[in-house]
């Protein structure tokens, strides 16, 4: 949701560097990290990975419900989770939302999914079960599903983060100055 404009900013400021933007799972992303073939990562603050990490700001997790789903009001109970048919994300968001069903010790029937976003929505949609998404995914994915907010609102740290030894390049400290301006939220 934030790369295009950011490396368009980028590129004007330093026409001369190539940014080199890599997608993956979070195991993928916070690997390549640890092993140096990343610089810095966009992503979630994992408590698993030891890296310094600069937080922007909360992204909201969303119900995504099928449209028939009764609700008696616009926000869905967080444990109304509780013994629902659950489509759990994969690509590391698992461990997001794994967080917070431990947290508020919730049992929902969890079936994991290997599949992108669209392809969740999608699965609700045709009333395969039930998810969880975060506002960044849900506001950019258009679809039929229900999105709710959740309450108590519930959220994962959006956070960039780079391995503690790392030197940052002028660039680099460039772009985190910049991503700070634009995206950060205070809690």
């Amino acid at each position: 949701a934030w790369m295009p404009e950011l490396i368009a900013t980028l590129e004007e400021e330093f026409p001369d560097v190539t940014f080199n933007i890599q997608t993956g799972t979070v195991a993928e992303l916070y690997g390549g990290l640890d092993e140096g073939r990343y610089d810095i990562c966009f992503g979630t603050k994992n408590a698993k990975y030891n890296f310094k990490w600069i937080i922007l700001s909360k992204d909201p997790f969303h119900a995504v419900l099928p449209q028939s789903y009764p609700l008696s009001r616009e926000t869905f109970p967080l444990e109304s989770f509780n013994g629902t048919k659950f489509l759990m994300p994969g690509l590391g968001f698992d461990d997001d939302i794994s967080a917070v069903f431990d947290q508020y010790n919730l049992h929902p029937f969890v079936t994991q999914t290997y599949v992108d976003d669209p392809a969740i929505i999608s699965m609700v949609e045709h009333g395969q079960g039930v998810s969880m998404l975060s506002e960044l995914i849900v506001g950019n994915t258009p679809n039929h599903a229900r999105i709710v907010p959740i309450v108590p609102e519930v959220f994962r740290t959006i956070a960039i983060s780079y391995k503690e030894d790392k030197i940052l390049t002028i660039a680099m400290k460039r772009m985190i100055s910049i991503a700070r301006k634009r995206y950060s939220k205070p809690f």
